[in-house]
């Protein structure tokens, strides 16, 4: 499955790519997994070891915060699923700083 893997430092946020309907919040394994409905046949997926601040059903807008990093030498993953399918995050991203 194509994945972006970032590494992120306390006191990040960690946003919303897009503005959508948060599909589900799922405990894993590996960390609580966020999916963010676009509605245009895109679904965001986001999976960090912490408490998500978002759960099924709301609303959010490009930017909404979904996780707040609490330690330093975190790691977040990224994938995107078009009409259902995985593709690459990296095709579609735009990085702003």
């Amino acid at each position: 499955i194509p994945t972006v893997v970032f590494g992120v430092k306390k006191e990040t946020m960690i946003v919303a790519a897009g503005a959508g309907v948060i599909k589900s919040v799922e405990e894993l394994a590996e960390g609580t997994c966020v999916m963010i409905d676009h509605g245009n046949d895109y679904v965001s997926v986001y999976l960090f070891k912490g408490a998500a601040k978002v759960k099924a059903g709301d609303e959010v807008l490009r930017g909404t915060l979904l996780f707040e990093v609490t330690s330093n030498n975190a790691k977040f993953s990224f994938q995107i699923l078009e009409k259902g399918n995985y593709v690459n995050p990296m095709d579609l991203m735009e990085i702003r700083g």
